[in-house]
């Protein structure tokens, strides 16, 4: 079942103690926005307070126009990139991260912005149908940029392919998690984004919590495997993600681990995912989501990520 307040009480815990980091990450985030917006405003105002007319564009500032949004869509996706980074490896570890995991977060620039022109392509194509099919597309492409994040190494159209499974059957539930958001959503556009600074991190750690539980559950049913998420040994080993580095040490798993039900996810501070090989111990457990029905237009759920015959939307 997918329960979204737990994932909100969860980030609640996860973030105590902890948020100077993520609220710096956010100030850094909207400083850029700002700053990126803000000729356009003073160009606005301008022409409103003093009726400014500035004569037409040269040959030169229109092809400068046309890179201006690819610049654009470079910075929000790199921003987002190292900004999904730094809550995936606080959702691993009940240690205090420094700011320089979220530093570390931008060495994956490319698959940042590759993701985000990717992701942005298939949402805009499928809108053009009608605006019902886009967000449908975009619920169905949501965990690409935490898939990155928790192993830079998967190629973006792989990880689009995943997270279509993954959100087989549970884009109404992420719809929902969203809806149940909106209050802070509106509250960070009146505040101009500021709120986000307190709202942000909570925002992205309780997706960061539905995404594991999204991920236990492909696994649990068989459309994705270990390998797929970059772990090569599913029956051992642990991952320590500390500081933004991941380090891989022998298996310390105890023998009744290995038999623990798949279905067992605790959290304390962080949370503690059978899919994730980082534990911490904790006292909240829910359980992972029942079996998602079948959802025609992702093409079937068995279908593997790596298959030749996987289509990227």
């Amino acid at each position: 079942m997918f329960d979204r307040q737990k994932y909100k009480k969860i980030a609640k815990m996860q973030l105590k103690g902890r948020r100077s980091v993520t609220v710096l990450a956010t100030l850094t985030v909207v400083t850029v926005v700002f700053l990126m917006y803000l000729p356009d405003k003073i160009r606005n105002y301008r022409q409103v307070l003093f009726g400014l007319v500035y004569p037409k564009q040269t040959p030169l500032g229109n092809a400068l126009s046309f890179l201006v949004p690819v610049l654009v869509y470079f910075i929000y996706g790199v921003m987002f990139m190292a900004y999904s980074y730094l809550h995936i490896v606080m959702s691993h570890t009940t240690k205090e991260v420094k700011f320089s995991t979220y530093i570390h977060g931008y060495t994956f620039w490319l698959q940042g912005f590759l993701g985000y022109l990717w992701q942005l392509l298939w949402t805009t194509l499928w809108s053009f149908l009608f605006v019902i099919p886009g967000i449908v597309k975009h619920y169905a492409y949501s965990q690409m940029f935490f898939i990155m994040a928790e192993n830079p190494d998967i190629p973006v159209r792989k990880a689009m392919r995943m997270s279509i499974l993954m959100t087989n059957g549970h884009k109404a539930d992420l719809f929902k998690m969203d809806l149940s958001l909106l209050g802070w959503y509106i509250l960070i556009m009146m505040t101009s984004g500021f709120a986000a600074l307190w709202f942000g991190p909570y925002i992205m750690m309780t997706k960061v919590n539905a995404f594991h539980a999204l991920k236990e559950e492909a696994l649990r049913v068989g459309v994705l495997e270990r390998y797929d998420f970059g772990d090569e040994d599913s029956s051992a080993g642990q991952a320590d993600v500390t500081q933004g580095n991941v380090v891989k040490s022998e298996s310390s798993v105890h023998a009744e681990e290995k038999t623990e039900p798949v279905s067992d996810v605790k959290a304390s501070g962080s949370a503690d995912y059978n899919a994730q090989p980082a534990r911490a111990s904790g006292e909240v457990e829910y359980t992972v989501l029942d079996e998602p029905e079948s959802d025609a237009d992702e093409g079937g759920a068995e279908q593997s990520p790596d298959s030749n015959d996987s289509k990227d939307f």
